[in-house]
């Protein structure tokens, strides 16, 4: 399924990916491996809590002390796990029976959860343990070095950011189905992430 026209998805995700909608080995398709961006943040920001309210774009110290905000990181959670939800929900469907426009939702959500993922890693790198990742991925690393999660979901979360930038940048490499395959699979990496860093932060949802 090819995208030629951008304001097209852009009417289908504002009538499919409503912000009240509010596994991961994610396969990519054949073309993907070609001239994909080399780092994990191309075009993400993170909008972290601090007393300017202020955006903080990625690999830039965070502004205030080093204090992690639980209200953020929470939110940022229930963001991911709605997200998730919705797609779960569409991969109960047949492949063949979803429509376009919910295809094209599935990628929307899909980015949401990355991007929600990214911007928790780094907030509690910067905040918690005093570290300035340069990339989402470098964030990542720094978090399986100490500990908070496994070497494999590091390696999927790094998979699936990689995922992110295909889908924002070269939307038209990815294949779908592999794709809803993987996710019929389970979001079980990006489970583990969140239920640590919750641990880690003493917070829960």
């Amino acid at each position: 399924m090819n995208l030629t026209n951008v304001s097209a998805l852009t009417k289908l995700l504002r009538r499919y990916a409503q912000p009240s909608y509010n596994g991961l080995g994610l396969a990519l398709g054949a073309d993907s491996q070609q001239k994909a961006p080399a780092r994990g943040d191309e075009g993400l920001r993170e909008l972290e809590p601090s007393t300017a309210e202020h955006h903080s774009s990625f690999g830039a110290p965070a502004s205030g002390s080093l204090r992690v905000s639980r209200e953020y990181v929470s939110k940022l959670v229930s963001e991911a796990k709605s997200s998730m939800a919705f797609v779960s929900k569409m991969v109960e469907k047949p492949f063949e029976a979803l429509s376009e426009a919910e295809r094209y939702a599935i990628r929307y959500h899909l980015i949401a959860i990355a991007e929600a993922l990214a911007s928790i890693a780094l907030h509690v790198c910067r905040n918690l343990l005093d570290q300035r990742p340069e990339t989402p991925v470098h964030a990542f690393r720094l978090l399986a070095e100490r500990g908070v999660i496994s070497n494999e979901v590091f390696a999927e979360l790094s998979k699936f950011m990689r995922l992110r930038n295909l889908l924002v940048h070269r939307y038209w490499v990815v294949d779908d189905e592999k794709v809803y395959e993987g996710i019929k699979r389970d979001f079980k990496c990006v489970e583990e992430f969140l239920e640590n860093v919750l641990a880690l932060i003493g917070g829960g949802l």
